[in-house]
């Protein structure tokens, strides 16, 4: 069947999952992608796109200072010209009166310099040394604007988005926020640490991220090898409700069988025909590929490093084309292969093979 670039193999399948056998109707996915995150080397496999969106403006509330904070029922905060109203969410951070951190309260009785914590009795609350000081900030203090004009097609609050690219307010960067308030082509997260942060100027994407899958069920009871934004994830045996977790948040997740492909050479001959060599070094040409291991058989496999200098540290390492040279355990033998191996669920192309002959023994 032909399919874009190249043409697509259909297949029937009979697979035994869980003990039971059960067919499937399956299609080999493409050989040639276009970014790393979407290669799909599993069998069996399917894949979470939690896809991404461009933003186009990000405003942001001002985080204040508190000066004091009453042992009272209920609580009122000092905080000069603050601007709040009743009924207004607020939350802290960085009190010495360590009972209200990290929670939120609603505005009452507001004064210019003051308002009351509602329903918080502050009575044997610890009073902080030497004062009561901390930071307060309208919840949530973030709204995100971006291209699509019904982001509720998108996002849903409770999800995760991970920020990448945003020019000026870049403290937002590499970050995870959970999302509320979606209405329009925005959206609202929250943080309390954004006094420092310097404005918004372009830029930018939010990508949709998880660290569940659900809805897994062809593959209950089996353990599944994972991509995660094109990383190699360690493998995770899905439940009976066919979930698994991750160890980490992620926006695109291939996941499946893992198979593995090996090479194993005709026996190496230099020299006189069946004398004893070694070969101590192997030189391997690749095409867009991670991940690999070589040897003199199964049993005594040496990883080679994809990683380079270049590689953004907390990302994995990029496809890789070109040469890598590599020893190799060896001893003289009339015996001699070279077996490289492939068990990631990453790309592998393989062009050629050539190795170091030591002749004598």
């Amino acid at each position: 069947m032909k399919a874009f670039s190249e043409d697509e193999i259909w297949i029937l399948v009979k697979r035994n999952i869980n003990g039971s056998d059960t067919r499937y109707i399956e299609y080999f996915s493409p050989f040639k992608v276009d970014a790393q995150e979407d290669a799909h080397h599993v069998d069996a496999g399917t894949f979470y796109d939690g896809l991404t969106d461009d933003i186009t403006d990000i405003s942001a509330e001002t985080v204040q200072d508190i000066t004091g904070i009453t042992n009272a029922d209920p609580a009122v905060v000092t905080c000069v010209d603050h601007g709040y109203s009743n009924a207004d969410t607020i939350r802290l951070g960085d009190c010495d009166m360590e009972e209200l951190n990290g929670r939120e309260f609603t505005v009452a009785n507001k004064a210019d310099d003051t308002f009351e914590l509602s329903g918080e009795d502050s009575t044997n609350h610890n009073d902080g040394d030497p004062g009561t000081e901390g930071k307060v900030v309208k919840t949530p203090n973030i709204t995100v604007t971006m291209t699509t004009a019904l982001a509720t097609l998108i996002w849903a609050n409770d999800d995760s988005v991970f920020f990448r690219d945003i020019l000026g307010m870049t403290e937002l960067n590499g970050r995870r926020f959970v999302i509320e308030g979606v209405s329009g082509s925005d959206f609202d997260v929250d943080t309390l640490d954004t006094q420092d942060y310097t404005a918004y100027t372009e830029g930018g994407t939010a990508e949709k991220v998880v660290n569940e899958i659900t809805g897994a069920t062809e593959l209950t009871g089996e353990t599944v090898t994972i991509l995660a934004d094109g990383g190699v994830h360690a493998k995770k045996t899905v439940d009976g409700a066919g979930a698994f977790s991750l160890d980490q948040w992620a926006n695109k997740i291939h996941y499946g069988l893992g198979f593995e492909a090996t090479i194993k050479t005709m026996r190496i001959e230099a020299g006189k025909f069946m004398k004893k060599k070694r070969i101590p070094k192997v030189r391997l040409r690749f095409y867009e590929t991670l991940g690999c291991e070589v040897g003199p058989d199964e049993d005594h496999l040496e990883t080679i490093s994809f990683r380079s200098g270049d590689d953004v540290y907390g990302t994995p390492p990029s496809l890789f084309t070109g040469d890598k040279e590599i020893a190799i355990p060896s001893t003289y033998s009339s015996e001699n292969y070279i077996v490289v191996k492939h068990t990631d669920p990453t790309p592998f192309t393989l062009l050629a093979i050539g190795a170091d002959v030591a002749i004598g023994g």
